[in-house]
């Protein structure tokens, strides 16, 4: 059986996406046509066992580096033991972790899943609410929950910024880190995969109709917003642009937001670069 032998576990709506989509391309890495495996979660595919887990790597041949690209692996404890059973099953695999500007981040997770149907709270209700969007961007609390199951060694931490405006030279660090060539540029390097820009909601009637099916699928994935496109004749007649303003953070949520992390913005310099600085956010 072949096991993964490194593993991008998040965080979600931090480039995981576009980060996946240059790794499969390089010539000495597989990664799965399917992105999110989310093995090591316990309510969705751990049931499954590992023999459908090693099924999606069966096609690695002789590839150096051999992972994949689960966000949900960077929710602790909303979704309690993941890491634990990684570090038993997959002891020695690298972990790439994407972290985002976390305001940021929470921002375009409740846009997320305002366009999934499973939110419909205003926006300043749920982030400061619900810790469905603090937990996953609660960077220092993941790390250091990673960190008591896997030594600093096996552990990179890059930056979302980085990987969108430094982008040859953060995933020749990322490739450097999984043993394969860091010379090797992909040929969509221009190119950022899975953007989150124009996205449509459910109008309140088809809500009403289908929000259940889609709050379903959610809890089968826990923690993780996932849209499922549907045709786009149909899609455009049951849903409505998300506008501008039913999305925008006044700066006293803003400022409520960064002080509910930071504690954890504190923390977090010790896990980067010398020159960190939290993007700004611990300056009075």
């Amino acid at each position: 059986m072949t096991l993964p032998n490194f593993i991008v576990v998040g965080a979600q709506k931090a480039g995981t996406t576009s980060l996946y989509h240059y790794l499969r391309g390089h010539p000495q890495v597989f990664m799965p046509a399917t992105k999110e495996l989310n093995f090591f979660v316990e309510n969705f595919a751990w049931r499954r066992g590992l023999k459908w887990y090693t099924s999606h790597f069966r096609d690695a041949g002789d590839a150096v580096a051999i992972g994949e690209a689960s966000p949900t692996y960077s929710m602790h404890p909303l979704l309690p033991g993941v890491a634990e059973r990684m570090a038993a099953t997959i002891p020695d695999a690298r972990l790439v972790y994407v972290l985002r500007e976390p305001v940021a981040r929470m921002r375009s997770g409740y846009i997320d899943a305002l366009a999934v149907g499973s939110e419909g709270r205003p926006i300043k209700e749920a982030l400061l609410l619900d810790s469905r969007y603090l937990i996953p961007s609660s960077y220092a609390l993941q790390i250091e929950h990673l960190l008591e199951h896997f030594d600093r060694a096996q552990l990179l931490v890059i930056l979302a910024e980085d990987l969108k405006d430094r982008r040859a030279e953060t995933l020749a660090r990322v490739f450097e880190f999984l043993g394969v060539d860091p010379g090797w540029q992909p040929e969509d390097l221009d190119v950022e995969h899975h953007p989150s820009t124009g996205r449509r909601k459910l109008r309140p009637t088809a809500r009403l109709v289908g929000g259940t099916v889609v709050r379903a699928e959610v809890r089968l994935r826990p923690g993780l917003w996932e849209e499922r496109p549907l045709p786009p004749r149909i899609q455009r007649r049951i849903t409505v642009p998300i506008t501008d303003d039913e999305v925008e953070l006044d700066e006293e949520t803003r400022a409520a937001l960064v002080d509910m992390l930071r504690n954890d913005l504190r923390r977090l310099p010790g896990y980067l670069d010398a020159g960190f600085d939290a993007w700004g956010l611990l300056q009075d």
